[in-house]
């Protein structure tokens, strides 16, 4: 299930995050993130970007929240936490021009 094909109680049920548990910024956050994902869809960098931007808004969640959040994998977003904003757009091109992280060397 994506978030396009629901409401924004069935994310956060999808993401096993208790609505009534969450305070007043966690919510508008969260409400922000699903508008944003209504709007972009679920493409990769739109993912990469909404994961990146949870991970390093201090909201309170872990890391496990967030990847169910946006779809990825827990270890995968976990390599994120260390990323700055350059590098994580660098790494998602990377990774879908097909290469490994990091610059091609020279022929």
């Amino acid at each position: 299930m994506t978030a396009t094909d629901g409401t924004f109680s069935q994310w956060l049920t999808h993401a096993q995050i208790a609505a009534d548990r969450l305070t007043g910024e966690q919510r508008g956050v969260l409400q922000a993130a699903f508008a944003f994902r209504q709007q972009c869809g679920t493409d990769y960098y739109s993912q990469r970007l909404l994961s990146h931007f949870l991970l390093h808004a201090h909201t309170g969640f872990k890391v496990a929240h967030i990847a169910r959040l946006v779809g990825f994998s827990r270890p995968a977003t976990s390599k994120q936490q260390g990323l700055s904003s350059k590098e994580a757009i660098r790494a998602a091109h990377h990774r879908l021009a097909g290469r490994p992280h990091g610059r091609l060397l020279p022929r």
